[in-house]
This record gives structure tokens, sequence and C-alpha cells, in this order.
């Protein structure tokens, strides 16, 4: 399952890496998603 998000997350770094910040504002979005599904 790990394995899975990790190569899941590498494409999208893959995809997005010319757009570092852009990445980081969806990162930060993601997390947030993920801790609001966690409740």
């Amino acid at each position: 399952m790990i394995k899975i998000k990790e190569k899941v997350l590498n494409i999208i770094c893959w995809i997005l890496s010319p757009t570092g910040y852009e990445y980081d504002k969806q990162l930060k979005k993601v997390a947030e998603d993920n801790r609001g599904e966690q409740k």
C-alpha cells in the first residue's frame, strides 16, 4: 500500500516538477484533505 502511494507521489512529482510551488500547494491541499477524511 505504502509503495503504491510512493509511486503515485513520484509520478505526481515528475509531472509537476517544473512548477515546484504549485506542487507544494497541491501537497498541502492533499494533506489537508487526507486529514479531513480520517475524522
